[in-house]
């Protein structure tokens, strides 16, 4: 028997890439999410992260897959989430959410404005065709939007 054919020789399985519209369907934003989980310094993580797209110019899609999943962790602390979470996303949503202030709503509303929108954002000309993701920012934008209006967290 060959090493690669004995079942023990693989402890684990490969995961494949994933990739949609929403926040969290690109592995850039779930590597981001267990580097913030992971840190000593997860504020100052998640505020680089929803901050990044603000800085101007050419906006690297990595930037933005980020701030997109932070926008969608400060929406899930605001109450307006757009559904269901895995573990991850929900503790990280949890630890942070002592941490935040209303401030965050507002930063994340621009962050999603910047790279659903600017001419420079990397992730807008990416998905520039799909009905789909347009469908997904807007939705979160409106959520972001109600967030504040919703009284609770």
């Amino acid at each position: 028997m060959s090493i690669s054919s004995r079942p023990d020789f693989f402890p684990f399985q490969a995961a494949a890439g994933v990739w949609g519209v929403s926040a969290f369907e690109n592995d850039t934003a779930l590597d981001w999410v267990s580097e913030v989980s992971n840190s000593d310094n997860s504020l100052v993580l998640f505020k680089s992260a929803i901050d990044a797209p603000s800085r101007g110019g050419y906006i690297d899609a990595d930037i933005c897959f980020n701030a997109i999943a932070a926008s969608e962790v400060v929406a899930i602390i605001f109450n307006v989430p757009s559904g269901k979470y895995n573990e991850d996303i929900l503790s990280l949503a949890k630890s942070l959410k002592p941490k935040l202030s209303e401030e965050a709503v507002p930063r994340a509303e621009k962050a999603v404005v910047i790279c659903s929108s600017e001419p420079g954002s990397e992730l807008k000309q990416l998905w520039n065709e799909s009905k789909e993701w347009s469908f997904y920012v807007s939705g979160l934008q409106l959520r972001l939007k109600s967030a504040l209006k919703s009284g609770s967290r």
